[in-house]
């Protein structure tokens, strides 16, 4: 069940479409708990990353989150990315040091 905060038990949330972001397969959730309600679009492919949602908060404060993604690189990272740097140079904890 995708949560991004606690919520009461009053929580109500239905699959309501499916349909593709990025070419990438997604259900679409309309969820209400009380304190928020709206809708996100989670790619099982992707274990249910959330790639676009429009939330509103309706508690005793108010707003509007909406997020969308707008590029997707399915596959490896490039390896460079992981290299550790030639000037990088190992120790021990601080206060840890030999004098």
């Amino acid at each position: 069940m995708w949560r991004p905060w606690k919520a009461d038990t009053s929580l109500r949330e239905e699959i309501t479409g499916r349909t593709k972001i990025l070419g990438v397969d997604v259900v679409q959730l309309t969820f209400d708990d009380g304190i928020a309600r709206g809708r996100v679009w989670l790619a099982p492919s992707l274990n249910c990353e959330v790639l676009q949602e429009d939330i509103e908060i309706v508690d005793r404060i108010s707003g509007r989150l909406t997020r969308t993604t707008t590029k997707l690189d399915l596959g490896e990272p490039p390896t460079e990315l992981f290299e550790i740097p030639r000037e990088f140079h190992a120790r021990g904890p601080v206060g840890n040091t030999p004098k």
